[in-house]
């Protein structure tokens, strides 16, 4: 019995003493999880290097231990903040890339220092700074010979970033030249190099892009031209003046794997003229670090350039044409130089012009144009015709009584004589000519003639063209008159 009673005894203490834990005393319950949010939302929007304050808030962090701020993006550089850590409800400055990121996007992210899995993110669109414009300081070279280098310089406009230019260059072949340094600053200068060989097309075309907005570039065309002229006949013509006054020239010459194999030039001034060979020996031809040409022509005559030398640079301008300037101390003129395409003999109607001074009085001007009909070597004077203009003193369709034109010499020069009709007042004129092609003779006048004048001038006033090339058919002169 006793023992019962103890068993029973028992079993009710330990009922008594669990309802008792079932009380209202027992511990407190689980607190909320911490949770980490925006004050604002971050912009959508951000401009290449521009800042903006974020804050954050945590919530239920008993240890109040702030955020770490972060930046991600599918490029190496995605932008900063300063400070990367905050406590809560605290601003950190984030600074936009300078370069917009692949994807145009960065992803910024708030993180809580105790529970790190517990973070707000929010994405931003980066965009380029407005206005920005790519320009070249100046203008790259038309042409370029193969191998040679040229500075080239582009200006950034509108760049906060101030982070200047890529350079880079395209042509049909696979090597178009090369960019040392490939990167510069705005209004830093870089170094193109041409290709080594002429590419396919002829032309590379160079392009400087910002790297702040890649949507932002200049480019410009560069021909590529051989480093020496190629071999075939080139007629040239120069204006200007010399020591005695007003001076013409024009000649022809011969390249022959990049020599100057022979030649021969007219000139004309105030004190004179003649017509000069011009040899092999004391000629030469070179290229110039920048890439012109230059030409130096032997004529052995005191009168021409320095000691019988003319010197003459030429910019290239296409395979076949060259702008030129005399670059010695006998005269300072400038031209132009041309490939002979044709030699042959002028044939059918000429129209020309020529400007110059008065022989019989060389402080007047005096201009002469007109038709010129060539048949052989004989002028049909039924169709030629000519205006003058002597300082004033003019006349309009003048016949001609006679004229002869020789046969082409090797380098297609030429020598015209006209006689004008004794009404005219014009007294015989001559001109040497050398033919450019079927449509083009540079002209001056011959010293042989009894005009005596000094007459050349501008390239349209020393060039021949058929009248057939301009859709006219042969003009007959009207009445002479005075």
């Amino acid at each position: 019995m006793k023992s019962l009673k103890t068993i029973l005894f028992a079993a009710v203490a330990v009922l008594t003493l669990s309802l008792a834990s079932c009380g209202g005393g027992g511990s407190d319950p689980t607190p909320p999880p911490i949770a980490v949010s925006f004050s604002a939302q971050p912009p959508a929007l951000l401009t290449v290097s521009t800042t903006t304050a974020i804050t954050a808030n945590v919530s239920n962090d008993s240890a109040g231990a702030g955020v770490k701020w972060t930046v991600t993006c599918a490029s190496v550089s995605c932008g900063t903040f300063n400070p990367t850590s905050t406590p809560s409800g605290v601003a950190a400055t984030y600074e936009a890339p300078a370069n917009i990121p692949t994807n145009n996007t960065v992803t910024v992210t708030v993180t809580s220092v105790s529970d790190s899995t517990k973070s707000a993110s929010a994405s931003i669109t980066i965009t380029a700074a407005a206005g920005i414009t790519v320009s070249f300081a100046a203008q790259p070279p038309a042409t370029l010979v193969h191998g040679v280098t040229t500075n080239l310089t582009a200006v950034v406009s509108a760049d906060s970033a101030n982070a200047g230019v890529t350079w880079s260059v395209t042509c049909g072949s696979a090597a178009c030249g090369s960019f040392n340094p490939a990167f510069t600053p705005s209004n830093g200068a870089t170094v193109y190099s041409a290709p080594a060989t002429i590419p396919v097309g002829s032309a590379v075309t160079v392009k400087a892009t910002s790297v702040t907005d890649t949507t932002k570039s200049a480019s410009a065309s560069i021909t590529i031209v051989n480093a020496a002229l190629p071999d075939g006949t080139y007629i040239f013509r120069l204006s200007g003046e010399d020591q005695y006054g007003v001076y013409y020239s024009a000649g022809a010459f011969t390249v022959q794997s990049g020599n100057i194999s022979g030649g021969e030039m007219d000139y004309v001034d105030q004190n004179g003229g003649k017509t000069d060979t011009i040899p092999t020996s004391g000629s030469s031809l070179s290229t110039e670090s920048n890439g012109n040409l230059q030409i130096a022509l032997a004529t052995g005559d005191a009168g021409v350039g320095k000691n019988g030398v003319l010197t003459i640079r030429a910019a290239i301008v296409s395979p076949s044409r060259a702008l030129i300037t005399q670059f010695d101390t006998g005269a300072a003129a400038t031209g132009t130089l041309d490939l002979q395409t044709s030699n042959a003999a002028p044939s059918g109607g000429y129209a020309f012009n020529l400007s110059g001074l008065d022989g019989n009085n060389p402080s007047l001007v005096l201009g002469i144009g007109g038709v010129i009909s060539i048949n052989g070597t004989s002028v049909n004077v039924a169709n030629s015709v000519l205006d003058y203009n002597d300082s004033g003193s003019t006349a309009q369709a003048q016949v001609l009584t006679s004229g002869s034109v020789t046969a082409p010499d090797s380098f297609g020069r030429v020598t015209i004589s006209l006689q004008p009709s004794e009404a005219s007042g014009l007294p015989q004129f001559g001109l040497s000519g050398y033919i450019v092609g079927a449509n083009r003779i540079h002209l001056i006048e011959d010293l042989d003639d009894s005009l005596e004048g000094v007459l050349g001038g501008t390239q349209s006033a020393r060039v021949l063209t058929p009248e057939t090339s301009l859709g006219q058919a042969p003009r007959v002169p009207a009445t002479p008159t005075v």
